[in-house]
């Protein structure tokens, strides 16, 4: 009898943890909308470019400008987790932009990607 009190307490108790696992609050996505002032390093110098992204729940949206013109921006915000991405035109041709970082208040950081070419490492502040 006291193995089945036991059993059943053990029971009830993982039924709790289990309903109040489902319940815990999924962490909204950081906002990283606004227009942003990036500082780009990479083997072939620095870059400013200026971001101005969109936001609707976890998705991103918006323009990149910089040195080689103009491209649309897609990406996604997880938590405080951001990765967008554009496809720039310059004297090699196009190459696709990949950024991943992160973004906290009105800073965000990270890495870049330069198509297969090189990486390097990128800062940002939200313009007011």
């Amino acid at each position: 009898m006291a193995v089945l009190i036991r059993v059943g307490f053990l029971c009830m108790v993982w039924a709790f943890a289990v309903e109040a696992d489902a319940a815990a609050p999924v962490e909204e996505p950081r906002s990283a909308a606004g227009t942003w002032a990036l500082r780009v390093e990479t083997s072939m110098g620095v870059g400013t470019p200026t971001l101005l992204l969109t936001q609707e729940g976890s998705n991103l949206g918006g323009i990149y400008r910089g040195h080689f013109g103009e491209a649309p921006v897609k990406g996604t915000v997880t938590g405080d987790a951001v990765d967008f991405s554009a496809r720039i035109s310059g004297p090699m041709g196009a190459t696709d932009l990949r950024y991943t970082g992160r973004v906290s208040g009105d800073t965000m950081s990270g890495s870049i990607q330069l198509g297969k070419r090189d990486g390097g490492r990128f800062s940002g502040e939200r313009q007011p």
